[in-house]
């Protein structure tokens, strides 16, 4: 197996993660990675590595095709609206924005925030062709993506519900972050998306 050694630097005290990184290269984990962590506006981390010899340019400024991670950051401004007790994880989705299950699709008015971020609202793809002008922020308040979401009918029997109910899980590779916007947006008393959260917080 072909081997390369993990490029970068790593603050003092953070070896051990540098290591962890030529570990997983060595096993063959993994064929190629980048990381970058700041601990407050200190870059303590900068690593990266590719085993693969057409890639000897690969750096940590190369491109890199990055699945789901906004799934933890929306997750996390949901947790912050729960710690600050403007929502809770069993709330219907409903309590929050009524038009969420619309009169054609009153299945949804059960569905709760927990049911979405578990992949378990039943709507894990949308019959409509969004354009990404949609979601520009200034469509996004202006509901151009909320009206389809209304509209939108559970795809799968036997979604949601509550802890004496069996569930379905369907990954909800993007659904999820749109449904969870339009709930953040209504939560948040400054009317923010997800976005803009977490762009004040930085």
């Amino acid at each position: 197996m072909a081997t390369s050694k993990v490029k970068g630097h790593v603050s003092p005290g953070y070896e051990p993660v540098k290591d962890h990184l030529q570990k997983m290269l060595d096993s063959g984990c993994e064929d190629k990675l980048q990381l970058c962590v700041y601990v407050g506006k200190k870059c303590v981390v900068d690593l990266n590595a590719s085993i693969n010899p057409d890639e000897q340019s690969y750096s940590a400024d190369t491109m890199q095709c990055v699945f789901s991670s906004g799934k933890t950051v929306a997750s996390i401004v949901l947790a912050k609206l729960v710690e600050q007790g403007l929502m809770n994880y069993g709330d219907k989705i409903v309590t929050h924005w009524p038009n969420f299950a619309s009169p054609d699709h009153p299945d949804k008015s059960e569905l709760t925030v927990a049911d979405v971020l578990r992949h378990e609202s039943g709507l894990s793809w949308i019959d409509h062709t969004f354009r990404k002008e949609d979601f520009l922020l200034e469509n996004i308040k202006k509901n151009k993506v909320s009206v389809v979401l209304e509209k939108e009918p559970l795809h799968l029997p036997g979604f949601g519900g509550n802890d004496n109910t069996p569930t379905k899980r369907e990954y909800h590779t993007i659904t999820r972050g749109i449904v969870l916007n339009e709930i953040v947006r209504r939560v948040d008393p400054k009317g923010r998306t997800i976005g803009e959260i977490v762009k004040e917080v930085r």
